[in-house]
C-alpha cells in the first residue's frame, strides 16, 4: 500500500544540492478507466548505479495499491519504447524530514513543473502531517497530477 500527499512547489527549499538524488525516466504502459496503471523505470541514483524496474499501481487518491519488482535493460528499453504518451523525466532528491523522506521532483520532460511527494505508513500520519513552508498547494486529490496523466496531457494549465 503506497499512502502518498503531493504538492506544487511555493519555492526551492535551501541546499536542495545537498541532499541525494536521482535521475529517473519513467515510460506509462498501461493506463486503465480506473486509474490503475503500469509502468517502467530507469533510476539513476547519484551513486552512478542504475536499477529498472515495472510498477503497478491501482486506486486513486491518497492511499493506493503498488508493487514492483527488477527488470532488465532491454525490458524497460522495450517497454519504453510502447509508452503511452511521453516519457517523463525527472531529477528526484530525497531530503530526509522528522523520519520520513520527502521526494522534491523537477522534471526535465514535461519542462517547468516540480512536485513534492510525502509517503506515510498510515492514513492517520498522511492526514496529521503539517506542509514545511516551501510547500505549495496540495494536489493530492487531483487526477491531473498523476504521473500517467501528466504523461497523457502534459503540465495540467
Amino acid at each position: 500500500m503506497e499512502i502518498e500527499r503531493r504538492f506544487l512547489v511555493a519555492r526551492i527549499p535551501e541546499n536542495l544540492d545537498t541532499y541525494p538524488f536521482s535521475y529517473i525516466v519513467q515510460a506509462y504502459t498501461m493506463i486503465a478507466e480506473d486509474g490503475s496503471e503500469e509502468r517502467v523505470r530507469r533510476e539513476r541514483e547519484c551513486t552512478g548505479e542504475v536499477k529498472y524496474k515495472k510498477g503497478r499501481k491501482v486506486g486513486v487518491g491518497i492511499s493506493r495499491v503498488e508493487g514492483s519488482e527488477p527488470i532488465t535493460k532491454l525490458e524497460f528499453e522495450t517497454e519504453s519504447n510502447n509508452a503511452l504518451g511521453m516519457l517523463l523525466e525527472k531529477v528526484r532528491y530525497k531530503i530526509p524530514h522528522n523520519g520520513r523522506k520527502i521526494e522534491f521532483n523537477i522534471f526535465a520532460n514535461p519542462r517547468d513543473l516540480m512536485l513534492i511527494e510525502v509517503e506515510f505508513d498510515t492514513d492517520e500520519q498522511a492526514k496529521e502531517f503539517v506542509p514545511l513552508d516551501w510547500f505549495g498547494q496540495e494536489v493530492t486529490d487531483d487526477p491531473r497530477y498523476n504521473g500517467q496523466q501528466i504523461a497523457l496531457h502534459g503540465i495540467p494549465k
